[in-house]
């Protein structure tokens, strides 16, 4: 009987997680306007006061041209936001096929893929501030 309960649980989880992202983008599609008028109102970034760009700058811009269709858009704003679309993706599949019963392993659990990933975003954060490297900035 435990064990019947606990994979409802797990099957209701799973399913949260399916639900979740698509309630998320059809809030922000019908919210879209709203959201953009909060922008200016988000906190001066700490790096700014210093004259850098961080890892995330152009994130939130490069999240809405990702999610408009505008992959190179967004791209050139932040690669980092295009990046971490594809990693959820991946998740998402892989939880998709788990739902109905089928144990795939398509997104990286290596600790040396993370330990690149950030090691990657540090050399971005450095390279973007270099002025050499002027095409790394916002667009």
């Amino acid at each position: 009987m435990d064990k019947k309960i606990s994979n409802n649980k797990k099957n209701i989880g799973r399913i949260i997680i399916l639900i979740l992202p698509v309630a998320a983008a059809i809030l922000l599609k019908v919210y879209y306007e709203p959201f953009c008028a909060l922008l200016p109102k988000v906190p001066e970034c700490v790096f700014h006061r210093f004259g850098l760009l961080c890892p995330g700058c152009g994130a939130t811009r490069a999240f809405l041209a990702l999610f408009w269709g505008k992959v190179i858009k967004s791209i050139r704003l932040n690669p980092a936001v295009f990046l971490g679309a594809v990693w959820f993706a991946l998740f998402y599949i892989e939880q998709i096929f788990r739902l109905f019963g089928k144990e795939i392993k398509i997104y990286p659990r290596n600790k040396w893929f993370y330990i690149a990933a950030v090691s990657l975003l540090l050399v971005y954060f450095i390279l973007r501030n270099i002025p050499m490297f002027s095409f790394l900035t916002i667009a």
